[in-house]
């Protein structure tokens, strides 16, 4: 028994080499397709093998390969099984300098998108209420890393974090110009999450200014100090009049 095996760089070739072996290219060609199995028994086993040029060839296929099975005139050989297969060429040889920047960009991709993961278990950079100085520098932070990913809509959504420490500190006016940049950036985008981000900031930041106004106008009149102090949604605003 012998065995081997040949492998087709050319897609062309490779098609044709399938159709000889097919029923319909036997059947079209048959002097051709003797020749095609001599060829690629001798190739497959680095021996010459003669064949019947008046013998019939069963063919079957089923959902792994197609077999092609002739009788041989060599009494050396009663087996003989070749595999055929189509083997393309690299379409990018790989060069190993190359292959060191792509690395290094992977290495910088997944360590961006590790320090943005950890950044966002700190609640993205505005929910840390008694230190806002460290909350104002993880959401700019966060922006950096968005710019390195190539990513506008995080970094939209991390200068809303902005416009939430904006609130923190009872810039209500600050706030409110954040919030309509970023509207006009999830426009651009067409992004449906990056507007439902502004929608929900937006009702957020209505809620506070009517609320530190009422407690304003309130203390004024109580001619108490004007200080509004939030503890009921881990937001603390602090506001001092004139």
């Amino acid at each position: 028994m012998s065995y081997g095996s040949v492998a087709i760089v050319d897609a062309k070739v490779f098609q044709f080499v399938s159709f000889l072996l097919s029923p319909e290219g036997f059947a079209t060609y048959p002097d051709e397709t003797q020749q095609l199995l001599a060829l690629l028994t001798s190739l497959g086993t680095n021996d010459t093998i003669q064949l019947p040029k008046t013998g019939t060839i069963t063919q079957w296929k089923d959902a792994v390969a197609r077999y092609s099975v002739t009788e041989t005139d060599d009494t050396r050989h009663c087996r003989v099984f070749v595999l055929v297969t189509y083997r393309p060429k690299d379409l990018l040889p790989l060069y190993m300098t190359s292959a060191r920047r792509a690395v290094k960009f992977v290495n910088a991709v997944v360590a961006l998108v590790t320090a943005n993961a950890y950044i966002s278990t700190l609640g993205g950079g505005h929910f840390l209420c008694r230190h806002l100085n460290q909350s104002t520098l993880l959401a700019k932070l966060q922006i950096g890393i968005s710019m390195g990913l190539k990513d506008p809509i995080l970094e939209s959504k991390c200068r809303v974090n902005l416009m939430y420490n904006a609130l923190q500190l009872g810039k209500f006016k600050r706030a409110r110009r954040i919030l309509r940049q970023e509207e006009l950036v999830a426009k651009q985008l067409g992004s449906t999450e990056l507007h439902n981000v502004c929608h929900a900031a937006s009702v957020y930041l209505d809620k506070m200014d009517r609320l530190h106004k009422e407690q304003v106008l309130h203390h004024e009149k109580n001619g108490r100090p004007v200080t509004l102090h939030d503890n009921f949604y881990r937001q603390r605003i602090v506001c001092m009049t004139k």
